[in-house]
């Protein structure tokens, strides 16, 4: 299977970048400086920067893409590898359980469907994993607003994740949606018990780019001391 998908991959990537089919596509000024451009007539290729010209984005398979200039009376097409910051645009509730905010960084974005699939920081050393969003949900992150969610500490019993990564539900079923949370301290990130039944606890916690409410079996945690 990883074979066959490294095939994809290399076969995707010696098409001519007109060929190539875009996902997504953004608009603003990514601040470039290895834009690869390939000629036909004549092959050529060549590296050209692209500081403060505006320019269409859009992502073509995982960690490529394709770049157009706007500006310009002869658009300039070419590819990139070079890293390229998407962020949420404008505020999402994902899967019943997180609200992020507008600035949000997300990246390791990947094809899924007519959406992409990545991974999204709600603050340092904090990822909400495997997201599923539509293309109209992200942004150019120099083109996006960062919106910092603030609103008051919770009261309640607290509670720290048992490992670094923690699933919240939507409702207290394990076949529910649910986001995954992985976090580089836990010890670092208190949850605040809401609502309790039986073994599953509804918690809630506040993140500068996130509000998290869900609910996760009392198995998964451990209270603080």
């Amino acid at each position: 299977m990883r074979t066959f998908s490294l095939v994809l991959a290399l076969m995707a990537l010696s098409r001519p970048v007109s060929a190539q089919v875009s996902l997504c596509e953004w608009t603003g000024e990514p601040a470039l400086t290895d834009l690869r451009v390939e000629t036909l007539e004549p092959a050529h290729i060549s590296l050209v920067a692209l500081a403060g010209r505006r320019a269409a984005v859009s992502l073509v398979a995982l960690g490529l893409f394709r770049v157009r200039t706007l500006d310009d009376a002869t658009p300039i097409i070419g590819t990139t590898r070079e890293a390229i910051s998407i962020a949420i645009s404008g505020e999402q509730f994902l899967s019943g359980v997180a609200t992020v905010s507008s600035g949000a960084i997300v990246d390791e974005l990947t094809p899924r469907g007519d959406a992409l699939r990545g991974s999204v920081t709600i603050a340092e050393g904090v990822r909400l994993e495997r997201v599923s969003l539509p293309c109209a949900a992200l942004g150019l992150a120099s083109e996006v607003s960062s919106v910092a969610v603030v609103g008051p500490t919770a009261a309640g019993p607290a509670w720290l994740a048992r490992t670094r990564l923690l699933r919240l539900r939507a409702r207290p079923d394990l076949e529910a949606p649910r986001v995954t949370i992985r976090m580089v301290d836990r010890a670092s990130h208190v949850f605040v018990e809401r609502d309790r039944r039986e073994s599953w606890v509804r918690v809630v916690a506040l993140f500068p780019h996130a509000s998290l409410s869900g609910w996760v079996p009392d198995t998964d945690l451990t209270r603080v001391r």
